[in-house]
C-alpha cells in the first residue's frame, strides 16, 4: 500500500510540473520601465512576475557595447573657423560607425516576428517593436536570447505608448539677467542651432515664429502632433520675444522612439538641445537619460533638461528621467524671492545629485500667444536660450558641454535664502549651483582653464595647478565640470570624482571641493588673503582606461558690502 502511495504523489508531481508554466528567470541585462506590473520578486536572480496586457505593443532597445570616441583636437588651437568643420567631421564619425555596428548587430539577433526595426545612425541602440503577447506566447524566451550575445548591455522593455506629462510653464527675462543684452547688446543666438524635443512639435505659424528660422521633423512615418507646449518653450528659447531670437529651431515630437528623435537632432549638428519634459519621475537613472549621456558624452551637444514638476504635498519630489542624465544641466524652478518653488522635483534615489542650477520659472507671459506659463519647462527653457547667446559669443561652448555648465555655475548667483541647504559639493539641494545670470556668464567667459586628463589616476593624485590671483574681502565661486563616460546603457556609466584645492603658499590649503555624486563641483569662499593662489585639479577615486577627459574650471569674483 506504501508502494502505491509514492507511486501516487510522484505521478501527480509529475503531472503538475508538466501542466504548470515554467518558472521565468530573466537575464541581468533585461531592464522594464515604466510597468507599474512588473513586480520584483528578488535581487540578483532576476526572477520576475511579468503581468501584462496580451494587447499591449511593447518597445525593446537593444544597447550594445560601443568603442566610439572623437578626439576634437587641440583646445587650444580651436577657432572660430573650423568649430563647424570639427561638428560635422564628428557627426559623420559617429554615423559611420554607428552604422556599421548596428548592421552587424542587426544579423545576430534572434528570429522572432518583430513588428518594426530600427536602427540608430549615432547610437549604439536598435529597437524594435512588439506585441506582448508574442513576448508572453514565447515565456519571454526571445528576450533571453537576446541578451545572450556578450555584445548586448541591455535590454530595455518599455510601453512603446507614448507616455509623456506636458510640464506646466513659464519665465522671467529680468530674473536671468538677459534684458540689457536684447534691448542694448549685440547678442541674439546668430548661428546656433537648437533642438526642442517636447511633447509634440512647434507650431510654425504662431505668432510668435514671424522672423524665426524652424526646422520641424515632420516624417511620413511618425505621428507628430503640433502641440501648445512645444510652440511656447521654442516662442521662450527663439521666438521674436525670446532670449535668443536669431537662433534656428530645429522641433522633433518626443519618444515615439528616442533614440530615433535624437538621431535627427544630432543629424542636423545641433548645439544645444532643450528638453522641458519627462517620461518618468523616479528620481531614478534610466534608459533615456543613458541615451542623453552618450549623445553628449559622444557628439558634444549640450542638453538642457526639466528636473520637474511635483505636487505641493508630494512627499517624495523625483526628479524626472531625463532630468537624471550625469551630463546635461538640470533645471530647478525658482521664484522672485531667488528661493526654491516649493512645486518642483529636486530629489534622486539613485545616480546623480539634481538638479545642476535653477532658473526663473514663474508668472512668464508670452505676449504673442496671451499666454502666462509657470513650471520648470520655463526654466530650462531661459537656461537654453542664455545657453544659445553664449555659444555667439564662445563658439568653442558648441564642442564642449562641460565648458558650458562649468560656465553657468560658477556665474551663477549665490543661492541665501532662508533655509539653503549646501550639499558637500559646495551646491544647494534645490537649486543646484545657482541661478542662472546671463551677465555674470558673460563677465565669466575668459575666466576659464581647460586641462585634459589622460585617464589613468590615483586616489589623491594633483592632476593639474594653476595660479589664480584676487584680493582679500572678495567672494569666490569658481566650478568644475567634466562629462561621464557613457556607453548608453543604463548600467555601465563611468564617472571620475574630480575636486578642487585651493592653496596659499603662506597659510596652506584655503577651500575645498568635495563629495560630488555627479559631473559638477563648486567652490563658495569669503577670500580672507589676497594675492596668488594655488588652484588644483584632485581626482578622488581610482580610475583606468576611462580615456582622454576634457575638465574645465570657471570662477567668478564679487566684491563683498560691508
Amino acid at each position: 500500500m506504501r508502494k502505491i502511495l509514492i507511486l501516487f504523489m510522484l505521478i501527480f508531481c509529475l503531472s503538475v510540473s508538466l501542466t504548470s508554466k515554467p518558472r521565468l528567470y530573466l537575464s541581468e541585462k533585461i531592464i522594464f520601465e515604466g510597468f507599474n506590473k512588473v513586480i520584483p520578486m528578488s535581487i540578483g536572480a532576476a526572477e520576475q512576475e511579468i503581468i501584462l496586457e496580451t494587447s499591449e505593443s511593447l518597445k525593446v532597445d537593444v544597447v550594445y557595447a560601443s568603442n566610439f570616441s572623437y578626439d576634437v583636437g587641440d583646445y587650444n588651437n580651436i577657432t572660430s573657423d573650423n568649430v563647424g568643420d570639427i561638428k560635422t567631421k564628428r557627426i559623420e564619425a559617429g554615423r559611420k560607425y554607428h552604422s556599421a555596428l548596428n548592421k552587424k548587430n542587426l544579423a545576430t539577433l534572434p528570429n522572432f516576428d518583430y513588428k518594426n526595426i530600427y536602427l540608430s545612425s549615432y547610437l549604439p541602440v536598435i529597437s524594435l517593436e512588439v506585441y506582448s503577447k508574442d513576448i508572453i506566447d514565447d515565456n519571454f524566451e526571445i528576450l533571453n536570447n537576446i541578451s545572450k550575445n556578450s555584445d548586448v548591455l541591455n535590454v530595455i522593455v518599455k510601453a512603446s505608448m507614448e507616455k509623456v506629462y506636458s510640464v506646466e510653464t513659464l519665465g522671467a527675462f529680468e530674473n536671468i539677467n538677459v534684458i540689457d543684452e536684447l534691448t542694448e547688446g549685440t547678442l541674439r543666438g546668430n548661428g546656433v542651432k537648437v533642438g526642442v524635443l517636447d511633447t509634440g512639435i512647434v507650431d510654425v505659424d504662431a505668432e510668435s515664429f514671424v522672423n524665426t528660422s524652424i526646422v520641424v521633423r515632420n516624417h511620413p512615418l511618425f505621428i507628430e502632433t503640433e502641440r501648445e507646449h512645444s510652440t511656447l518653450m521654442a516662442a521662450l528659447i527663439a521666438g521674436r520675444q525670446g532670449v535668443a531670437p536669431n537662433a534656428t529651431i530645429y522641433s522633433v515630437q518626443a519618444f515615439n522612439n528616442l533614440s530615433g528623435e535624437l538621431d535627427w537632432l544630432i543629424e542636423q549638428e545641433v548645439d544645444v538641445v532643450n528638453m522641458s519634459i519627462s517620461s518618468e519621475k523616479e528620481g531614478t537613472y534610466n534608459s533615456n537619460a543613458a541615451l542623453v549621456d552618450y549623445m553628449v558624452w559622444a557628439y558634444g551637444i549640450t542638453a538642457c533638461t526639466a528636473a520637474g514638476n511635483c505636487e505641493f504635498d508630494d512627499p517624495e519630489k523625483l526628479v524626472g528621467d531625463l532630468g537624471m542624465a550625469y551630463n546635461a544641466i538640470s533645471v530647478g524652478w525658482s521664484t522672485s524671492n531667488n528661493g526654491p518653488c516649493n512645486s518642483f522635483c529636486y530629489n534622486t534615489l539613485n545616480g546623480v545629485d539634481k538638479p545642476t542650477i535653477g532658473a526663473y520659472g514663474s508668472n512668464t507671459i508670452i505676449l504673442d500667444e496671451a499666454t502666462t506659463i509657470s513650471g520648470t519647462s520655463v526654466s530650462t527653457a531661459l537656461t537654453t536660450g542664455v545657453v544659445a547667446l553664449l555659444m555667439e559669443l564662445d563658439l568653442t561652448l558648441k564642442l564642449y558641454p562641460a565648458k558650458v555648465t562649468a560656465l553657468l555655475a560658477a556665474s551663477s548667483r549665490f543661492l541665501d535664502y532662508n533655509g539653503s541647504h549646501s550639499l558637500d559639493s559646495g551646491m544647494d539641494q534645490y537649486l543646484g549651483a545657482g541661478l542662472v545670470d546671463f551677465v555674470r556668464a558673460k563677465e565669466c567667459i575668459n575666466n576659464i582653464i581647460h586641462y585634459q586628463f589622460s585617464g589613468n589616476a590615483s586616489p589623491t593624485d594633483i592632476l593639474s595647478t594653476n595660479n589664480i590671483s584676487w584680493s582679500s574681502g572678495q567672494f569666490l565661486r569658481m566650478a568644475i565640470s567634466w562629462l561621464a563616460k557613457s556607453t548608453g546603457s543604463v548600467n555601465s556609466i563611468q564617472n571620475n570624482n574630480f575636486d578642487l584645492a585651493v592653496h596659499k603658499v603662506t597659510a596652506g590649503e584655503v577651500a575645498t571641493s568635495w563629495g560630488s555624486t555627479g559631473t559638477l563641483d563648486m567652490i563658495n569662499y569669503e577670500t580672507e588673503y589676497g594675492g596668488t593662489h594655488k588652484v588644483r585639479i584632485v581626482i578622488n577615486n581610482t580610475v583606468t582606461n576611462y580615456g582622454p577627459t576634457d575638465i574645465f574650471i570657471c570662477w567668478h569674483l564679487d566684491d563683498i558690502e560691508e
